[in-house]
């Protein structure tokens, strides 16, 4: 009996890894026979359609997929200005498709995307497009950690995102400026719920737009499209918690986008020492290394027996901010946006010491309390009219003011 069931067993474990063996294989053409580099390819299991696998072509227009349970697939390709290819397929042993020809499209690239959902990426010219529908995050996951999950972008522990090895320094909603130069106020405030799609786009500068010679300097810059029915009304989270030793943290958000203008505000309470935007941003708001100490801790603590000192304190941080980008007449914009932040900052520290003398022993007691605050108002505004396509007029300001 013994022998029958390692027979199965074994008969069990080298089908299985039959069944993991088999790979598939072809080249992507245009109607010349002219290779499509950078063309995605998906292949879904119909037995399993959580089991996908994403390639992209080469510069010779190949792909490889290695490792495939044998069985049924839907294969579907797209590249840029053709029509979406579809087929389904009984993938077994090394399967070479040969060369998939590809027609002709005047279909744009948005409208494709919806028809082959499951395609993760595009490449459109210069600009990275990714398929949000396609990847898994957790629930009530914010753009940042949606960004994560994308191949081809990393988020560091400050907020900082990074793509093809540059910073971006821009993140944009449905191609509009939001809250200036921080991309976090969007990553980390924006939930993933409401994005369609995810551009990576190269872009010229504000000074090379400004001069208007391309010099060829370019910067990274974020878009995020918008789902089409969150551009229909309001759309935003509301987050609360409280916890021991009297700690709270309240954070908001919430949106209203249409076609025209775009209006946010988000706001960030909490005595947890969680700054509620990215730390760099208060880093230039108080005047760099001079202006204030953030601090690592939320709940601090610090005792040391030998020398009789202890310390504890807590921060409070309260952050608001708004923006706006709205039509300004027939041919001008107009993007507006308000940031307050206000901490305080209560320490409180002890020290007990004992003197040893000839004939008696002397106690200290000493302590203190220091209590500070900081903040600031920050207002920005940038108005650009575009009188055509060559001429356009842009002024830009901001006031600020620092307190504490």
């Amino acid at each position: 009996m013994k022998r029958v069931l390692v027979f199965f067993a074994l008969a069990l474990a080298f089908s299985y890894s039959f069944g993991q063996d088999a790979s598939l294989k072809g080249k992507v053409i245009d109607e010349n026979s002219m290779p499509l580099a950078f063309s995605s390819v998906v292949v879904v299991e119909l037995a399993d359609t959580t089991n996908l696998s994403f390639s992209l072509t080469d510069d010779q227009g190949y792909f490889t997929f290695k490792k495939l349970n044998e069985g049924k697939y839907s294969l579907q390709i797209l590249r840029n200005g053709f029509d979406l290819f579809e087929d389904t397929l009984e993938v077994s042993g090394e399967m070479d498709l040969g060369n998939i020809g590809m027609v002709k499209s005047d279909i744009t690239l948005e409208e494709a995307i919806v028809k082959a959902k499951r395609i993760p990426i595009v490449f459109k010219g210069d600009t990275v497009v990714y398929n949000t529908n396609s990847f898994n995050t957790k629930a009530n996951a914010t753009v940042e950690d949606m960004l994560k999950e994308l191949p081809g972008i990393s988020v560091d522990k400050n907020g900082t995102v990074r793509t093809q090895g540059e910073n971006v320094v821009k993140v944009l909603v449905n191609g509009k400026e939001f809250f200036g130069d921080d991309p976090t106020k969007a990553t980390q405030n924006i939930s993933a719920d409401a994005v369609d799609k995810v551009e990576v786009l190269d872009r010229k500068t504000d000074e090379t737009e400004f001069k208007g010679i391309d010099d060829g300097t370019r910067e990274k810059v974020i878009n995020l499209v918008i789902k089409e029915d969150a551009n229909k009304g309001y759309f935003g989270k509301i987050e609360a918690g409280a916890g021991t030793d009297e700690t709270y943290r309240g954070k908001f958000t919430l949106n209203k986008f249409n076609e025209d203008n775009q209006y946010t505000i988000i706001g960030n309470m909490n005595n947890l020492n969680q700054n509620g935007f990215d730390w760099q941003e208060y880093f230039r708001m108080l005047g760099g290394p001079n202006g204030v100490t953030l601090g690592q801790r939320t709940y601090w603590f610090g005792q040391n027996e030998w020398l009789g000192q202890n310390q504890q304190g807590r921060q409070t941080n309260a952050v608001i901010g708004s923006n706006m980008n709205v039509k300004a007449g027939k041919k001008g914009t107009l993007n507006a946006s308000y940031f307050f932040m206000d901490r305080s900052n209560n320490l409180e520290s002890n020290t007990t010491g004992e003197n040893y003398l000839p004939s008696t022993t002397i106690y200290n007691v000493s302590g203190r309390n220091v209590k500070s605050e900081n903040g600031q108002h920050k207002l920005t505004a940038l108005y650009r009219l575009n009188r055509d396509t060559l001429n356009f007029i842009r002024l830009q300001g901001e006031i600020s003011s620092v307190f504490g």
